[in-house]
């Protein structure tokens, strides 16, 4: 079990780093020449759409919109406790792994076309900026991969722990 904002985030940031290596070794291996005008252009476009799609993510429209996945998640069981600290493992599963490998090639054999490489992780990355604006206009964190047989079912827990039952000594003097 991971958050949500976690999962989307690594997501994004290993197809972006997979096709960062990948743009960065054909440009040293082939000389292509690469004009400062062409990467201002490249971030430019880049944040451009990754603002777009935050506000998308964030609008609430019925077919786009990640804050509707949000609300329809459920409370997390209480036999299941959230995990203390989210670790960095998670990164070394099959599915991360590929989406760091995969945008390498892309943008080894196609440097021309790498823009649509870069644009492609910025949907996920929307979804964590989304998220996280979500998490505290709400005080909820979601979590996915509650149930081992359903792992894109979302589940929430609260910010703050539960606080402690009070008892009789607890209570202020009279």
């Amino acid at each position: 079990m991971h958050r949500y904002v976690y999962h989307e985030l690594a997501a994004g940031v290993t197809w972006l780093a997979g096709a960062l290596i990948g743009w960065t070794v054909a440009v040293l291996v082939r000389g292509m020449p690469v004009g400062g005008d062409t990467v201002v252009k490249a971030i430019a476009y880049t944040a451009g759409c990754l603002a777009v799609l935050t506000l998308l993510h964030v609008s609430g429209i019925r077919w786009i919109s990640g804050i509707r996945d949000l609300r329809a998640a459920a409370p997390l069981p209480s036999d299941v406790r959230p995990p203390r600290r989210d670790s960095f493992r998670v990164l070394l599963l099959p599915p991360y792994v590929i989406l760091f490998l995969a945008p390498g090639p892309l943008t080894y054999f196609w440097p021309e076309d790498s823009l649509i490489a870069f644009l492609l992780p910025m949907d996920w990355l929307a979804r964590s900026a989304a998220a996280v604006w979500w998490e505290h206009r709400t005080g909820r964190r979601v979590w996915r991969g509650c149930r081992h047989q359903e792992p894109w079912w979302l589940t929430y827990s609260s910010v703050r722990p539960p606080a402690p039952a009070r008892t009789a000594s607890d209570a202020p003097p009279a």
